[in-house]
């Protein structure tokens, strides 16, 4: 008896049609995007303190050459570029946050 409930329980459930889930359209990237893509992800999840390393190392480098001008213009330039990447981050963030908003007021 119960392999009869479970043939029709099989019969059932195979008789419903899933529904269709929405694919997003791939984009097909060239191998240079790719590979910037790939190495920006790579940096920015294993390697987050690699923008303060090349700043100290480039600081270091100017000063060991008695360069101080040029220590002073590299850290204003990787502090200019620190508050960009900042300020993209945060947009980032604003977007995903009314983006999470409006797929759970629909």
């Amino acid at each position: 008896m119960d392999h009869e409930n479970d043939r029709k329980l099989v019969a059932a459930a195979s008789n419903r049609t899933l529904p269709q889930q929405k694919t997003q359209p791939r984009a097909i990237l060239a191998e240079e995007d790719y590979t910037d893509t790939l190495t920006h992800i790579v940096t920015r999840d294993y390697f987050p303190s690699i923008h303060s390393l090349r700043r100290d190392n480039a600081i270091l480098e100017a000063r060991s050459r008695g360069d101080i001008a040029s220590a002073v213009t590299v850290r204003r330039q990787f502090r200019k570029e620190e508050t960009e990447r900042e300020r993209e981050w945060q947009e980032n963030l604003q977007e995903e946050g009314e983006a999470a908003v409006t797929t759970t007021e629909l």
